[in-house]
């Protein structure tokens, strides 16, 4: 049994005044990291499909444990992938079917079992935000819990993508750090960082070459600075995150918070203040940016309210504390330092006072705002966000996952949710069309027709998309490595239609 030990402050000293104060969990220990990347037909999670998955297992040392994994998805013919998907991988349908690519299901279940090996931290460069949410629907299409494998069996997950940012703004010795040829601005960027510190990235967008850069990149900071590494990882547990901004303790204060939200020539750290009205059980804070004056803000008034509120230079800013987000005390450095990073620290300081002075009547505006981020979708595809599902129909996906695929068709489940039965149909069309009989292959062509012609997400559809694909190849200015790229993905949405029983496009 793992012994559990109230969170405690520590602090580490970098020098007379240089503190950086850590929290220390023991609820959540780290056995091994497992570090993975994706390559997709497209940036849509809900929409578009897994091409490419590749992990490596290393010690907490970052030591390699075992060989390299490297899964391909298969494809469904309801999908059109993107065309500037597979010029950036190089990967096209016919790449999968010459790496044996696997049904989704069979894909996913795989990549799960590896994630909840008891005490993996799972992690990698910017996945929070792109790869976990491709991890996260594929789970759900497939009766999976999208969820459990983050935080079940001592397991947990992690992105270093702000730990790289906070280290340059916070703690930059020992490191080069690439910055933008046209505005100086810190370049975060895989390529960029391995390019600057010589680590060989060769292949890149290659899931397994950035696998790699990614370990290395990690390597780098644990050398030269150990104790931010540390710190950042034990804010993977969302009540250290918590515990960071204050919530629930006696005293309101500034945090400095590292994000993509405050990106400048001088890094993507601010100054922020926590006046979320239901900080005690929400995920997402709302918190106020102390670099921006609040006078407008505690002056505005119904439609001009919700303009500054959600307009583009806001001065509200949401940490999701189960999201691994980057926050340290005020006084991880000095205040002479806040200078370097574009902050006038006492400036920031009478703003905190203000809204220290008009806190109620901040939590009063901003409570009755809508900042919900969940989407509103009838299409059960893409409605993971909707609603968890209840504990009997969990029950009933295990069933399904326990069944022979030839007869999960055939079982005559009462669901709760009304998205199961239509998943439950898709489940088996995408993952085995060859055990359909003749009425449901009829019915699942129809509506894979149907979505090529109105694809979601906004896409243009299939014909349109094979119009840009002939003019791109006959182009005399398209490069020979993109043309065949299309010609091979042109060939694929053809024999798609042929295979759907789809006309041809009309001139």
């Amino acid at each position: 049994m793992v012994h559990r030990e109230r969170p405690v402050f520590k602090c580490l000293f970098y020098g007379k005044s240089h503190i950086l104060c850590y929290i220390n969990s023991m609820t959540t220990p780290v056995e091994s990291f497992f570090w993975y990347d994706l390559e997709t037909f497209g940036t849509d999670p809900f929409n578009d499909r897994i091409a490419q998955f590749a992990g490596m297992r290393t010690d907490p040392a970052l030591n390699p444990i075992g060989d390299p994994v490297m899964l391909y998805c298969r494809l469904s013919p309801d999908y059109i992938p993107n065309r500037f998907a597979c010029e950036v991988t190089g990967i096209t349908p016919q790449t999968l079917k010459e790496k044996n690519a696997l049904p989704e299901c069979e894909f996913i279940e795989r990549i799960n079992a590896i994630f909840s090996v008891r005490g993996t931290c799972v992690v990698g460069f910017n996945n929070v935000k792109f790869d976990d949410e491709f991890i996260r629907n594929a789970l759900y299409r497939n009766f999976m819990d999208p969820y459990e494998r983050e935080y079940k069996n001592g397991c947990s997950r992690w992105d270093i993508i702000n730990l790289v940012r906070a280290c340059h703004d916070l703690r930059p010795e020992g490191i080069t750090w690439p910055h933008g040829s046209e505005d100086n601005r810190p370049v975060f960027k895989l390529t960029e960082m391995t390019a600057a510190n010589n680590i060989e990235q060769k292949g890149a967008h290659d899931a397994l070459v950035d696998v790699r850069a990614t370990i290395a990149v990690a390597k780098l900071i644990k050398e030269k600075q150990p104790k931010l590494f540390d710190y950042y990882l034990s804010l993977r547990d969302k009540e250290n995150v918590r515990k960071v901004l204050g919530l629930g303790g006696p005293k309101i204060k500034a945090v400095l918070h590292t994000s993509t939200a405050f990106s400048s020539v001088y890094g993507a750290t601010s100054l922020i203040v926590p006046v979320s009205p239901t900080s005690g059980m929400s995920n997402n804070i709302v918190c106020l940016d102390l670099a921006k004056d609040p006078a407008p803000l505690i002056a505005a008034r119904g439609e001009e309210l919700e303009s500054l509120v959600f307009g583009k230079d806001s001065p509200v800013v949401r940490v999701g504390v189960n999201k691994i987000p980057f926050v340290a005390p005020a006084n991880t450095i000095r205040e002479n330092e806040y200078q370097r990073l574009g902050l006038d620290y006492r400036l920031c300081m009478q703003h905190l006072e203000t809204i220290l002075t008009h806190m109620e009547s901040l939590v009063l505006k901003l409570r009755d705002l809508k900042f919900n981020d969940t989407l509103q979708n009838n299409d059960p595809d893409s409605a993971i966000y909707t609603g968890f599902f209840s504990d009997y129909d969990k029950n009933l996906f295990r069933m399904i996952r326990n069944t022979d695929p030839a007869r999960r068709l055939d079982l005559k489940f009462n669901f709760q949710d009304p998205r199961c039965q239509t998943m439950l149909f898709r489940h088996v069309c995408r993952n085995y069309p060859e055990l359909l009989n003749d009425e449901q292959m009829k019915k699942w062509k129809a509506f894979s027709s149907e979505r090529l012609l109105s694809p979601p997400g906004g896409n243009i559809n299939i014909y349109l998309t094979e119009e840009v694909l002939e003019r791109e190849i006959e182009n005399p200015e398209t490069e020979k490595r993109t043309r065949e790229i299309y010609s091979n993905l042109l060939s694929y949405l053809k024999a798609v239609r042929k295979y759907l029983g789809m006309k041809d496009r009309v001139n």
